[in-house]
């Protein structure tokens, strides 16, 4: 007699730290759209797999994917059973949540757990990510953000020297190891570059308030990896521009990309501020790919002020490095350029 999946998981749970239970329950957790058998799947993940990495990246993966709140509370809680210090449940999956969710209880709760998991050696990372949302404009319209941001930050506070407090809070260059270069700062690690990307248009709209760039810019942020027709990503784009609150167009939505070049043209024209279009791939997305090549050359007639964050710098186009440990502070550098130069 054949037995069921969800019979078959009694079994599994008593196997704690079985490579083999594990790795199949990985298996069916990607390939089940049965809720129960994957919440029953992630239980028993929680039982069994601490501190295994396949574990914690497939339940990073699916908690990253999912925007059910229940699932994200239940998905988070077994995280903080069996991902103590693990950078990639804490950067692309808990601090992700905290700073997209809406839902008060969950942003709780992942504070709650990174509170537990972030080890000592990441918290000047965790320090220099959060610390942007401490800002009067997250105050004003996410207060709820800002008084988590606020509670892990004071968390981290406690478990670190004053002097590491602060060269995190300021990103200040540091030199923990001898065998480091000195070049390396804190918060500019994998980890925290990860951090920033996933937040880029947070971080660079709180820069051109503190910069007052705000005043003569308006920054268009969109995201690669929401592109669904990479060559003729026109509708994709289009959509990202509505999200930031640009005027629709005003025939109908540009389908092609000399439609959305006329379109982009015409903000130009009747803005009162500078546009800038700044393209770049949050690294959390499960569906992160390359920017095409005949988009890419498309986007070279394009007028205005472009540019791209991309391992593969453009030969005609500014590019930025994704890698950059000062990505931020490059990228507001280069707008105040652009603005002098206007």
């Amino acid at each position: 007699m054949r037995i069921s999946v969800k019979e078959s998981l009694t079994v599994w749970v008593k196997l704690p730290g079985n490579p083999k239970a594990i790795a199949a329950l990985i298996a069916i957790l990607s390939a089940t759209n049965d809720e129960d058998i994957r919440r029953r799947v992630t239980n028993i993940l929680g039982e069994i797999a601490t501190g295994n990495p396949e574990a914690i990246a497939a339940l990073t993966a699916f908690l990253s994917a999912t925007n059910d709140e229940d699932i994200r509370q239940s998905v988070t809680n077994i995280l903080g059973k069996i991902a103590t210090g693990n950078p990639e449940a804490i950067a692309t999956a808990l601090i992700g949540i905290l700073s997209t969710t809406n839902d008060k209880s969950t942003r709780w709760q992942v504070t709650q757990i990174l509170n537990k998991i972030v080890q000592n050696d990441q918290i000047p990372s965790v320090v220099s990510a959060l610390q942007h949302f401490l800002c009067d404009q997250t105050h004003e319209t996410n207060f709820d953000l800002y008084e988590n941001s606020l509670e892990i930050i004071l968390n981290c506070a406690q478990n670190l020297p004053y002097p590491t407090f602060y060269q995190a809070w300021h990103h200040q260059l540091t030199t923990p190891h001898p065998e480091v270069p000195e070049t390396t700062g804190v918060g500019s690690t994998p980890f925290t570059q990860s951090l920033n990307l996933a937040d880029l248009p947070k971080i660079l709209d709180a820069r051109l308030v503190e910069t007052q760039l705000i005043e003569s810019l308006q920054l268009i942020c969109i995201d690669t990896s929401k592109f669904i027709d990479s060559d003729n990503p026109a509708l994709d784009i289009y959509g990202q521009f509505l999200d930031k609150n640009c005027p629709q167009h005003p025939n109908h939505a540009p389908e092609t990309l000399a439609q959305l070049k006329f379109y982009w043209n015409q903000l130009g024209r009747h803005s009162d501020k500078h546009p800038i279009l700044i393209f770049y791939q949050d690294p959390t997305s499960p569906a992160a790919q390359g920017l095409s090549p005949t988009f890419l050359d498309a986007l070279t007639r394009f007028d205005g002020t472009i540019c791209l964050i991309t391992d593969s710098p453009h030969p005609t186009m500014p590019s930025f490095l994704p890698q950059d440990p000062y990505l931020i502070q490059t990228i507001i550098t280069w707008l105040q350029r652009t603005v002098l130069e206007a």
